[in-house]
């Protein structure tokens, strides 16, 4: 059966939060830059002390604040202002002959204490939902909720670590907090080493609010977190009597390490191994991290068998096969995902580390064995009940996390036809606790299993993938269709390159005449786009990281891949904003060409709505239209991203096209029909 486009409506929780209303224009310029999606939390910890000025206030706002009396003057009588951010921590480093550094936000200024090390304004690391408000009328200043149903939260993340040396103590003084039920909203400060630790509960991470802590232990990152619950105005400041700083944070430092405790080595069984053969309580409910491995997972029966069935068991963090070389199995990639056994509160779980962030992990099988054919897959979950449609999902892919399917709670997928590889993926939009068990009384726990039935007959070639084409019910059929082999990956070229410069700009897309629809294109052979900006400048990408477009005279071929193949992550994306007055978005179409590496190499295609960190998006098919009816989005990017294992040096290539017949191709566009609003009040729309 040939596939169809995808057709996504307004109401797909992956693209589309139904709670959210149009924005302002003016707030859809002002939204964050985003570096980089589905890539390893980052820590700059440069042993270079940085440059501080404790002299020079800059603003985090998008749009630059210039002196404060012309900012009081030019203010309409309630004025927005929201927040960009950055991907690196905050470099908290005390001048030359000094101990100490203090750091401080003020709320009515909008200014920090500090810059970043190279210079750039100083940024929150995350900032979801969340505005601040200048009330002239009254004086006051505040932080607010965007949306007065949703939770808002802003968090600073610095790095207090350097060479030689360790934080004797840490003092937070946040004025005005006593003012602020628990029940409203909450501002509260964190220690951690070698994570981030956003976490709201209380542990012996926190920072006391105004009382100094001493440190007893290395740390080399502290966050400043603050969350609000209800639509309060929170840190309320008055202009006329206070100093308006929101919160300061000092660090003190002294010469020296404290001690590292030791650490107990804990191995894994050999071979095969059953759940229940460990016998120590407390060694089989310890906590350990989640590990990662780049090989597929391989599954095969025993000699003479069709069947075997693959388990996980989260209380022990252990699974019931090794790898064919005998070492652990541990999902292929953890992404912003935690592990927790919690015997004080009688539960274990998957979590969010770094809360409210995008965090995914999978693992990847190969079902393949010479002579036999996969007759039937079953696949179960268990402590799922807190997946829903905005907080997360689970699922089941064929062709590497695209063709997939939901895994039903607490109920099996069954797949009865021909299955080579196989992706189980768990995604956390919130932090929600999933595979839940409670631990006390158990030894063990079979968190997810994975059963294959094989049978006896000339294995489909192993270079066939599938797609799903129906999975409805309950046993869920999935169909194949044969394609052709895997790109190789080529490791040399004789080439020519060329690297692009990002600008932060939007490409503003307007409807052609009365025609209520344009056309947006990129053609990588010319490296030319369909338009220009307004103003008559050339297009170019929001963001580029590690991105550049080469030229293999040798193969007679053009795309894009890693400039710097070591590195282990690379991005580009384009930025748009299709808000057009008096009229409303009826449809989206997107496709991409020449992607197919990208896909099967752990990269992704995707479209996600507004421009921060943690909006929601969906994958962009290969060779497929994306199409949204209806979309409740006026801004929206577009992104390729490619991330590999630390032990890899793979080349995928992406909008690979031929020099020759590509010349007028289109390596990805985007089609926007409009509609006018008055047609829109005669339509009825479910939002």
């Amino acid at each position: 059966m040939q596939s169809q486009d995808p057709v996504y409506s307004q109401n797909d929780p992956l693209l589309v939060d139904n709670s959210i209303i149009s924005k302002k224009r003016d707030h859809w310029k002002t939204i964050a830059k985003i570096a980089t999606v589905f890539i390893g939390i980052l820590f700059i910890t440069s042993e270079v002390v940085g440059k501080n000025n404790e002299n020079k206030h800059d603003s985090l706002a998008n749009q630059t604040l210039g002196d404060n009396a012309t900012e009081a003057n030019s203010l309409p009588p309630l004025h927005r202002t929201y927040f960009k951010t950055q991907i690196k921590s905050i470099l908290l480093r005390p001048k030359p002959g000094q101990n100490s550094v203090k750091f401080t936000y003020d709320i009515i200024k909008n200014t920090y204490s500090h810059d970043n090390d190279d210079g750039s304004q100083v940024r929150p690391y995350v900032a979801s939902n969340i505005e601040r408000v200048v009330d002239k009328e009254n004086n006051e200043t505040y932080l607010h909720p965007e949306y007065p149903l949703e939770i808002a939260h802003i968090h600073w993340v610095f790095n207090v670590e350097i060479p030689g040396k360790s934080v004797e103590k840490i003092l937070v003084q946040v004025p005005g907090i006593e003012h602020n039920a628990d029940d409203e909203g909450e501002i509260y400060a964190k220690v951690s080493i070698k994570h981030l630790d956003f976490a709201v509960n209380k542990t012996s991470n926190n920072i006391p609010m105004n009382k100094t802590m001493a440190l007893d232990r290395n740390i080399d990152t502290v966050t400043m977190n603050i969350i609000i619950h209800k639509p309060i105005k929170f840190l309320k400041t008055n202009s006329k009597e206070s100093s308006g700083v929101t919160f300061s944070i000092k660090v003190y430092w002294k010469t020296g390490k404290y001690p590292t405790p030791p650490v107990s080595s804990n191995t894994t069984t050999s071979k095969k191994f059953s759940t229940s053969s460990r016998s120590n309580d407390t060694e089989l409910r310890r906590s350990e991290e989640l590990k990662e491995q780049y090989g597929y997972i391989q599954l095969q029966p025993e000699s003479g068998q069709n069947y075997v069935k693959f388990t996980y068991d989260i209380i022990n963090n252990i699974y019931s096969h090794d790898n064919e070389d005998g070492s652990p199995v541990n999902p292929k990639q953890v992404f912003n995902i935690k592990r927790v056994v919690d015997e004080e509160n009688n539960e274990a779980y998957i979590g969010q580390e770094a809360l409210y962030r995008r965090s995914n992990m999978y693992w990847q099988f190969d079902l393949r064995n010479t002579g036999k054919n996969v007759e039937k897959v079953v696949v179960k979950m268990t402590g799922m009940d807190e997946i829903t449609q905005y907080a997360g999902s689970v699922e089941c892919c064929l062709n590497y996390l695209i063709n997939c399917t939901d895994i039903p709670i607490n109920e099996s997928l069954t797949i009865e036809q021909y299955v080579g590889k196989l992706y189980i993926e768990i995604t956390l939009h919130r932090p929600i606790k999933v595979l839940k068990t409670d631990v006390k009384g158990r030894k063990s726990v079979e968190s997810f299993s994975i059963e294959v039935y094989w049978k006896d007959e000339p294995s489909y070639p192993l270079t066939t993938t599938t797609a799903v084409t129906e999975m409805n019910t309950t046993p869920k059929t999935i169909a194949t269709s044969p394609t052709s082999k895997d790109p190789k990956l080529h490791l040399q070229y004789d080439n020519t390159t060329t690297t692009f410069t990002q600008e932060d700009k939007l490409i503003e897309l307007r409807p052609t005449s009365e025609a209520n629809y344009v056309k947006f294109w990129y053609n990588i052979v010319r490296n030319t786009y369909s338009q220009t900006h307004t103003n008559g400048s050339p297009v170019k990408p929001y963001l580029v990281a590690n991105i550049e477009r080469t030229i293999d005279t040798r193969l007679g071929e053009v795309f894009l891949h890693k400039k710097e193949r070591s590195e282990h992550w690379a991005s580009i994306a384009w930025f748009f904003n299709i808000d057009v007055k008096g009229k409303l978005v009826e449809k989206i179409i997107i496709r991409m060409s020449g992607i197919e590496e990208l896909i099967l190499n752990s990269g992704t295609t995707q479209i996600g709505e507004n421009l921060n960190l943690i909006s929601k998006s969906t994958r962009i098919p290969i060779e497929q239209n994306l199409t949204i009816d209806n979309p409740q989005l006026q801004v929206f990017f577009i992104m390729l991203h490619w991330s590999t294992d630390e032990n890899q040096q793979m080349d995928a290539r992406a909008f690979k096209t031929d020099l020759e017949d590509g010349i007028n191709s289109e390596s990805f566009s985007v089609e926007v029909f409009w509609k006018s609003k008055q047609d829109h009040n005669q339509t009825t729309i479910s939002i």
